[in-house]
C-alpha cells in the first residue's frame, strides 16, 4: 500500500571539478580531454532527464574560485525566481540540451581562461601542478565549499518538495506516510580528475557526515591517475557509488550504466562496489596518509610528528599535549 504513495522523481545534483588543477589532470588522460568529457557527460543528463519527465536536474561546476550553478531544471529554480515568473517557470524543452550545454561550456571557459591566467598548463604541467596542490592547494577544486553549497541546494529543494506533497496530501485521508518517507533520495554525483587536497579533510569529512545524516548518496566518479580517499569515503559513509573508470575514453558507458540508475532501482542492480576504501587522512605537515598521527585539539589539524605549535592555527602544545 506504501508503493502508491511514492514518488517516481528523482534529484539528481551534478559536480564537475573545473579548476585549473583539475583541467591539467583531465587533459593528460590519452583520449578524453575537457569537450570530449563535457559531450558525454551531456549524453548521460539528457539520458537521466529522459527516464522521467519529473525528474529534476541541477549541474554545478567547482573551481579554484568557488562553486557555480550552471544548470538547474524548471522546477528547481530557486524561490525568488519563481515568484518573479508568477509562481511557476516555463517548462523548458526536454530534455533541455540547449540549456545545460551553453551553462556548461559559459562556466567552463571561464575556468579555462583562469587556468590561462595561472599558468597551469595541460599535459606535461599536469605533474607540476598536482604537486602544487598537494602542498598548498593553489589552483586546486575548493571541494569542502562545493559540497557544502551543493547539500544546501538539495536540503531547501528536499524542504520544497515535502512542504508540497504534505499541501497536497493533506487533506486525503487514509492515513498516508509522512512526505519525506515518499521521496526518493537525492543524489550528488561528483566528477573530478584532480588529486585530493589534505588541508581540506576536516571541511570535506564535515560536507559528508551532513550528507549522510540527511539520507543523501554521494556517487564519486574519479577520472584521474590515482584514487581520491575523499570520494572513496563519501560513496562509502552515505551509500552511494565510488568508481574509477578502467577506460576514461568510454566514460558515457559508465554514467549511463552505473549511476543513472535512482536509489530505489539500485536495490535490484549489482553496481560495482570499492574493495578497499582508504580511511586514512592525511597529515597537514607532509601531506601524507598516515595511520597514527597528533591532532589539534583546537582545529583537528592533523601531524604526523609532534610540533611546539599547531601550523594551521597557530595554537601552543603545552607540556602535557605532547605526552
Amino acid at each position: 500500500m506504501a508503493a502508491e504513495w511514492e514518488d517516481d522523481s528523482s534529484l539528481l545534483a551534478v559536480l564537475l571539478d573545473v579548476s585549473p588543477t583539475g583541467l591539467a589532470h583531465l587533459a593528460a588522460i590519452p583520449g578524453l580531454g575537457l569537450q570530449s568529457l563535457l559531450e558525454q557527460l551531456l549524453t548521460f543528463l539528457n539520458a537521466f532527464t529522459l527516464l522521467s519527465d519529473a525528474n529534476r536536474l541541477a549541474v554545478f561546476t567547482a573551481g579554484a574560485g568557488g562553486c557555480q550553478l550552471a544548470f538547474c531544471s524548471p522546477s528547481c529554480q530557486p524561490a525568488p525566481l519563481m515568484a518573479a515568473a508568477g509562481g511557476h517557470v516555463a517548462a523548458d524543452p526536454w530534455p533541455p540540451s540547449a540549456a545545460i550545454l551553453s551553462g556548461l561550456q559559459r562556466v567552463v571557459q571561464q575556468a579555462a581562461a583562469a587556468a590561462e591566467v595561472a599558468g597551469v598548463q595541460p599535459g606535461a604541467a599536469a605533474a607540476a601542478a598536482a604537486a602544487a596542490a598537494a602542498h598548498g592547494g593553489g589552483g586546486s577544486c575548493q571541494l569542502s565549499s562545493a559540497l557544502s553549497r551543493v547539500l544546501c541546494f538539495i536540503h531547501s529543494m528536499q524542504r520544497r518538495a515535502a512542504a508540497a506533497q504534505g499541501s497536497l496530501l493533506g487533506g486525503s485521508g487514509g492515513g498516508a506516510p509522512p512526505a519525506a518517507e515518499r521521496l526518493q533520495p537525492a543524489r550528488l554525483l561528483c566528477l573530478t580528475a584532480a588529486p585530493d587536497v589534505p588541508s581540506q579533510y576536516i571541511g570535506v569529512m564535515n560536507a559528508i557526515f551532513s550528507a549522510q545524516r540527511s539520507g543523501i548518496l554521494i556517487d564519486a566518479c574519479q577520472l584521474g591517475a590515482g584514487h581520491s580517499s575523499f570520494l572513496q569515503q563519501a560513496a562509502y559513509l552515505t551509500g552511494g557509488t565510488y568508481l574509477k573508470p578502467a577506460r576514461p575514453q568510454a566514460l558515457t558507458q559508465y554514467l549511463n550504466s552505473v549511476f543513472a540508475a535512482d536509489a530505489r532501482s539500485r536495490r535490484y542492480l549489482r553496481l560495482p562496489g570499492t574493495a578497499r576504501v582508504d580511511f586514512r587522512a592525511s597529515c597537514f605537515c607532509h601531506k601524507r596518509p598516515i595511520d597514527l598521527g597528533f591532532v589539534c585539539s583546537a582545529c583537528l589539524s592533523i601531524f604526523c610528528q609532534q610540533l611546539p605549535a599547531c601550523t594551521t592555527c597557530g595554537t601552543e602544545f603545552g607540556a602535557g599535549d605532547k605526552k
